[in-house]
């Protein structure tokens, strides 16, 4: 993956290529990439899956390139589904696992609320974890929670577009490099190049953001992501981490009018030098310490 380092929009506007290749990961830097989205953007982005959150959120790049490319054309959501882990960090014969428990919203709220307020009352003049968002917990045997979104929206040119976005909501305790992806059964044939993913945390200066262009993984059961997860930051430790990816897609079999698709979310605990392997409802790493994958699942109907 081609890596290169942007301080701020004047700079990626006055960028110059390295190579006759578009750059396949590009970082960038603090809130003046942030957007104030417009209401009539906020409706049309909703068609395509993106939550308020996310919107909110959402970096000028991004924007840029959604606009370019559904430019003209209107989504609407055809099936979506959320769901909450628990991510836990454990050993076992002397080697760090982790393992992604699924837990209904309540527990996972009630139990980032309770870290959140035990943390407060620990470090009672900490404006870090008073003046932030649950996001910005977390407790000291490193686990984690997060909640992954999935979803279909159908395009008004007869495409179809699947999305999955996640956010971390305490902080994670280890950061390398963490990987989303979307698979999926028969009946999809992926449209090639229509990937992107755009990744982003907050530290002391502000919102950092990472977009990619290009899956790092390809295959015949979908796209899978690599991305740097942070968690040292400047002024404060790295937290809210949230970030999506989608690609386009078309219908390819007559004879069926279903199609399966997951939502993957993989937390690496050792090196950042690691594969992605995919499989039809299956997102997997090597070289990365033991970890297995989210597998929020959706069923299509054409």
């Amino acid at each position: 993956m081609k890596k290169f380092l942007i301080v701020g929009l004047a700079v990626i506007l006055s960028l110059t290529p390295l190579s006759l290749n578009f750059p396949t990961s590009v970082f960038a830097q603090l809130d003046d990439q942030r957007v104030e989205v417009s209401k009539k953007d906020k409706i049309w982005l909703e068609g395509f899956g993106f939550s308020e959150q996310e919107i909110n959120s959402m970096s000028k790049t991004s924007l840029h390139n959604i606009k370019e490319q559904f430019k003209g054309v209107n989504g609407t959501v055809k099936s979506s589904k959320t769901e909450y882990f628990k991510v836990k960090v454990y050993k076992e014969n002397g080697k760090t696992k982790s393992k992604m428990i699924k837990k209904s919203k309540k527990e996972a709220l009630e139990a980032v609320e309770k870290i959140k307020e035990e943390k407060k009352k620990n470090n009672p003049k900490s404006s870090f974890i008073e003046t932030n968002s649950a996001s910005a917990a977390y407790d000291t045997e490193n686990d984690g929670w997060i909640t992954q979104t999935l979803s279909v929206s159908y395009l008004s040119n007869g495409e179809y577009l699947a999305k999955t976005s996640y956010n971390w909501l305490q902080r994670p305790g280890v950061g390398f490099q963490d990987a989303i992806g979307i698979t999926h059964g028969n009946n999809v044939d992926k449209i090639s190049g229509s990937e992107f993913a755009e990744h982003s945390y907050r530290d002391g200066l502000g919102r950092h953001y990472e977009f990619d262009y290009s899956a790092d993984k390809k295959n015949y059961y979908g796209y899978g992501d690599k991305f740097d997860l942070k968690v040292v930051g400047t002024n404060e430790g790295a937290y809210d981490h949230q970030g999506f990816m989608y690609f386009k897609f078309k219908r390819n079999l007559s004879s069926s009018n279903t199609a399966d698709l997951y939502g993957h979310y993989a937390h690496a605990l050792t090196s950042s030098y690691f594969s992605i392997s995919l499989s039809y409802g299956g997102l997997s790493l090597s070289g990365a310490g033991e970890s297995n994958a989210t597998d929020t699942h959706v069923d299509l109907t054409y």
